[in-house]
Protein backbone atom coordinates (compact mmCIF):
# COMPACT_ATOMS: atom_id res chain seq x y z
CA UNK A 1 0.00 0.00 0.00
CA UNK A 2 1.04 3.68 -0.60
CA UNK A 3 -0.08 6.88 1.15
CA UNK A 4 -0.15 9.39 -1.37
CA UNK A 5 -2.28 12.90 -0.52
CA UNK A 6 -4.82 11.83 1.89
CA UNK A 7 -5.70 8.04 0.66
CA UNK A 8 -4.64 4.73 0.37
CA UNK A 9 -3.40 2.78 -2.53
CA UNK A 10 -3.09 0.07 -3.34
CA UNK A 11 0.77 -0.45 -5.08
CA UNK A 12 2.09 -3.15 -7.48
CA UNK A 13 5.60 -4.50 -6.59
CA UNK A 14 8.00 -5.30 -9.90
CA UNK A 15 11.13 -7.09 -9.52
CA UNK A 16 13.43 -4.84 -12.18
CA UNK A 17 15.47 -7.95 -13.63
CA UNK A 18 12.13 -9.53 -14.79
CA UNK A 19 10.57 -6.34 -16.67
CA UNK A 20 11.17 -6.49 -20.20
CA UNK A 21 11.28 -4.25 -23.25
CA UNK A 22 8.25 -2.62 -24.24
CA UNK A 23 6.32 -3.37 -20.78
CA UNK A 24 4.54 -0.21 -19.61
CA UNK A 25 4.01 0.26 -15.49
CA UNK A 26 1.47 2.80 -14.04
CA UNK A 27 1.55 4.26 -10.47
CA UNK A 28 1.26 3.63 -7.95
CA UNK A 29 3.67 1.47 -8.25
CA UNK A 30 7.40 0.02 -6.74
CA UNK A 31 10.28 -1.45 -8.96
CA UNK A 32 13.01 -3.33 -7.03
CA UNK A 33 16.31 -4.17 -7.86
CA UNK A 34 19.64 -5.03 -6.34
CA UNK A 35 21.23 -1.83 -5.78
CA UNK A 36 18.19 0.23 -5.88
CA UNK A 37 14.29 0.96 -5.43
CA UNK A 38 11.84 3.39 -7.55
CA UNK A 39 8.69 4.29 -6.87
CA UNK A 40 5.97 5.63 -8.70
CA UNK A 41 3.29 7.74 -7.38
CA UNK A 42 0.01 7.72 -8.94
CA UNK A 43 -0.44 9.51 -11.84
CA UNK A 44 3.30 8.30 -12.78
CA UNK A 45 3.91 5.98 -15.92
CA UNK A 46 7.18 3.77 -16.77
CA UNK A 47 8.39 2.08 -19.65
CA UNK A 48 11.09 -0.23 -20.53
CA UNK A 49 12.76 0.60 -23.20
CA UNK A 50 14.79 -1.59 -25.83
CA UNK A 51 17.76 -1.09 -24.28
CA UNK A 52 16.58 -2.27 -21.08
CA UNK A 53 16.64 1.36 -19.56
CA UNK A 54 13.07 2.62 -17.29
CA UNK A 55 12.19 5.55 -18.24
CA UNK A 56 9.84 7.69 -16.48
CA UNK A 57 6.79 10.14 -17.42
CA UNK A 58 5.76 11.61 -13.95
CA UNK A 59 2.51 12.99 -13.32
CA UNK A 60 1.76 17.06 -12.85
CA UNK A 61 1.85 18.25 -9.39
CA UNK A 62 3.94 15.56 -8.02
CA UNK A 63 4.12 16.70 -4.66
CA UNK A 64 6.25 14.66 -1.74
CA UNK A 65 4.63 11.39 -0.74
CA UNK A 66 5.36 8.61 1.91
CA UNK A 67 5.52 4.84 0.06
Amino acid sequence: MCFHGSTWHDTRVYARARLRAGQRIEGPAVVEQMDSTTLLFPGDRGRVDGWGNLLLDLAPNAAAAQC
